[in-house]
């Protein structure tokens, strides 16, 4: 599917340690592994400072759950020791290639802001294991405002897999509009604010769960009132 827009650069780290020579081709391997059309990241940057292609530029990523749909997800080789903490351990050649590709993405696309994956609200890792906010600022690049702080326990975590990439979400991908805007603005893009995308982000039987214990709720407490009270009411909404 097609991005209709890049709102954001998104920096992530494979979650690997400085001796694994990896590239986007085991990524993807993992990532199709698990299911997925194809490897999440748009850009994955080697330890030696090459560049390669994920998916392609114009298509939705896999990288930043409810942020898909609106950015470009990067990938740097590294992050993490041997014992799988995280580190900012990435080479110069990579620092070098991620200011040349950021230059590039930024002029692309003139509304794009450079922010980490652990920057956007409900993230619980490291990623990419530096302040990315505060690198491009610094190298002369667009931010965006941090979502969220981060935390020590984040700092701290030992990084149980090794790729960082999150599951397309079809929330983020579906334009919500009319009433349904209000009701995603309120309970928010996922779980029940995914009503608003009219089932979108929701597997069936999760959505038929929700609607027989909404039905349930209201049964029940119809059924506590009183004959008198549900028959007034009946003719207060319908009457």
């Amino acid at each position: 599917m097609r991005r209709r827009s890049t709102d954001y650069i998104v920096l992530h780290c494979s979650a690997t340690p400085p001796t694994a020579d990896i590239g986007a081709a085991e990524i993807r391997q993992w990532h199709k592994a698990k299911g997925w059309n194809d490897i999440g990241y748009h850009l994955v940057i080697r330890r030696n400072g090459e560049v390669e292609e994920g998916r392609s530029l114009e298509e939705i990523g896999s990288h930043v759950r409810n942020h898909n749909a609106s950015s470009v997800g990067i990938c740097l080789v590294g992050g993490v020791d041997a014992r799988q903490r995280p580190r900012n351990n990435f080479t110069a050649a990579q620092w070098s290639a991620l200011k040349n590709r950021l230059a590039d993405l930024q002029s692309r696309f003139p509304s794009s802001r450079v922010i980490g994956h652990r920057d956007f609200p409900g993230v619980t890792k490291a990623c990419p294991c530096f302040d990315a906010i505060d690198w491009a600022e610094v190298n002369g690049f667009r931010v965006a405002a941090r979502f969220q702080l981060v935390t020590a326990s984040m700092l701290r975590a030992v990084r149980r897999e090794v790729e960082d990439g999150d599951e397309i979400d079809n929330v983020a991908s579906v334009p919500v509009t009319g009433q349904g805007k209000w009701l995603a603005a309120i309970l928010g893009s996922g779980g029940a604010g995914s009503l608003a995308g009219f089932g979108y982000g929701m597997d069936w039987l999760s959505l038929l769960v929700l609607i027989l214990g909404l039905a349930s709720i209201t049964c029940g407490v119809l059924l506590t009132i009183g004959h008198e009270r549900r028959e007034r009411l009946w003719d207060r909404l319908f009457g």
